[in-house]
C-alpha cells in the first residue's frame, strides 16, 4: 500500500511539473524581453495586453503601459482597447505620443482571440503604416517601434 501511495505521489508530481513548465511565459517571451533590454535604449512605455505587463516589467526593465494592478486600470484598459481596435492613424499616433509609448509588444495569443481575431483588425492594420517598424519577430512574438 505504501509503495502504491508513493508511486502515485511521484507520478502526479512529475505530471504537475510538466504542466507548470508548459505554462507561459516561455523561453520565447524571455528572449523578446532580453531583446528589449539590450536594443531599446530610451524606451519609455511598452504597449501590450495587461496580462503581459508583468512580463514586460520583470524581463525588460521597460515600463508597461498597463498591468492588472495599475491604480488607473479601468481608464487605461478603456484607452488600450480603443487603440487596439482603432483604424484611425491620427488618433492612435496622438495616443502613443501623449503616453510616451515607443514599443508595441504582440504575441500569438493576442492575435488569436485575446485582442484580435483577424490579421487586419484595428491596430494590426495600422502597423502597415510607415510610422511603425517591426524591429523583432521570432516564434510569433513581434515588437513594433513607433516613430
Amino acid at each position: 500500500t505504501l509503495t502504491a501511495v508513493l508511486y502515485g505521489v511521484l507520478v502526479s508530481s512529475l505530471a504537475y511539473i510538466n504542466h507548470v513548465r508548459s505554462l507561459p511565459p516561455d523561453i520565447a517571451v524571455f528572449e523578446s524581453m532580453t531583446w528589449i533590454k539590450e536594443h531599446s535604449l530610451g524606451v519609455k512605455n511598452v504597449l501590450s495586453h495587461p496580462q503581459k505587463g508583468f512580463w514586460i516589467a520583470y524581463g525588460s526593465d521597460a515600463t508597461p503601459f498597463i498591468t492588472y494592478d495599475d491604480p488607473d486600470y479601468e481608464l487605461k484598459m478603456d484607452l488600450t482597447n480603443r487603440v487596439f481596435s482603432s483604424r484611425d492613424l491620427k488618433n492612435t499616433t496622438l495616443f502613443l505620443q501623449n503616453n510616451n509609448i515607443s514599443l508595441i509588444w504582440i504575441d500569438p495569443s493576442m492575435k488569436n482571440g485575446q485582442v484580435w481575431h483577424n490579421n487586419d483588425e484595428g491596430l494590426l492594420f495600422l502597423l502597415r503604416n510607415e510610422r511603425f517598424k517591426r524591429v523583432y519577430s521570432r516564434d510569433g512574438i513581434e515588437i513594433w517601434r513607433f516613430r
